[in-house]
């Protein structure tokens, strides 16, 4: 079970991907979420974790969704 701020992010995601054909950079989901970029990458790592989404390592706005929460 995801918490508030993950279900934040992941809509977040969903939505810009949606709107832009393209997946935001960490700067955008802080700047959409009004959390840190910090705060974004702890996030991204639980909702990895919890297979939700998937990155791929060392490319820009790489980030595929997996399931929703």
């Amino acid at each position: 079970m995801l918490d508030g701020t993950s279900v934040r992010v992941l809509s977040f995601i969903q939505d810009y991907k949606a709107q832009h054909r393209m997946s935001p950079a960490m700067k955008e989901i802080a700047a959409g979420c009004a959390i840190s970029e910090t705060t974004v990458r702890k996030y991204m790592q639980i909702l990895e974790a919890g297979g939700y989404l998937a990155r791929e390592k060392g490319t820009v706005r790489a980030i595929r969704i997996l399931k929703v929460g």
